[in-house]
């Protein structure tokens, strides 16, 4: 079946309409240009910068944010600020374009490169999480995606950053001390093939959603 890009097909016109590119260094353009010039967002480009005036860059939201939303891929884990940046570097090929010759057929070649963009850069990740389920060791196990390992495996499992890795390392030992320190015994490990980001996750974990799952004992990766 056929898609219907009839909503793309009139922001990506809105947004070529409001579409300039300028012969300047990038590091010349600021807030008080711009606003000087009636326009609201650049980017750069090649040797110089593309410029969107105000109703463009309305429109270049709702368009990256209304492509996002047509791949569950990209929506749950493409950072969209990437996303806006990749969209724009293609757009750039649009300037001077007549608005109204612009076509359905050119939102989906738009959609496919956005797709093929984001599966190039994307890779599974994995998700550490700390859990309070028996002070007692106990051999590692699995429920569905999430996998158990007691605290004192996980440094000599196959999780654990290689030595040359002080960063990652460093987020491991934080993680294991956190949980030594509040009694959380087991590190739940969720892996996802199909949960796929741009940037690579550090090991490292937030202390706001440890303290959730430590209080709630909870089991669940998501």
């Amino acid at each position: 079946m056929a898609q219907d890009y009839s909503k793309e097909l009139g922001l990506l016109r809105a947004v070529v309409r409001g579409l300039e590119v300028r012969p300047m260094p990038p590091d010349r353009i600021t807030q008080e240009y711009l606003c000087a010039e009636r326009m609201a967002l650049a980017h750069p480009v090649g040797d110089g910068v593309i410029v969107l005036d105000r109703a463009a860059t309305d429109a270049f939201d709702d368009l990256s944010e209304s492509l996002v939303t047509r791949s569950a891929g990209m929506e749950r884990g493409v950072a969209f600020e990437s996303v806006r940046s990749e969209l724009l570097d293609t757009l750039a090929n649009y300037v001077g374009r007549d608005a109204d010759s612009i076509s359905a057929d050119t939102v989906a070649t738009l959609y496919t490169h956005l797709e093929q963009w984001f599966h190039q850069r994307a890779a599974s990740r994995q998700v550490f999480i700390p859990c309070a389920i028996s002070p007692w060791a106990a051999p590692r196990f699995s429920i569905g995606p999430v996998l158990f390992i007691y605290m004192d495996d996980v440094s000599q499992g196959e999780f654990y950053p290689l030595s040359d890795d002080d960063i990652a390392r460093h987020g491991f030992d934080s993680m294991l001390s956190q949980m030594k320190e509040s009694r959380a015994s087991l590190s739940n490990i969720v892996t996802g093939k199909k949960a796929k980001k741009l940037e690579r996750l550090q090991p490292t974990l937030p202390s706001s959603v440890y303290n959730l799952h430590s209080r709630y004992s909870g089991t669940r990766g998501q």
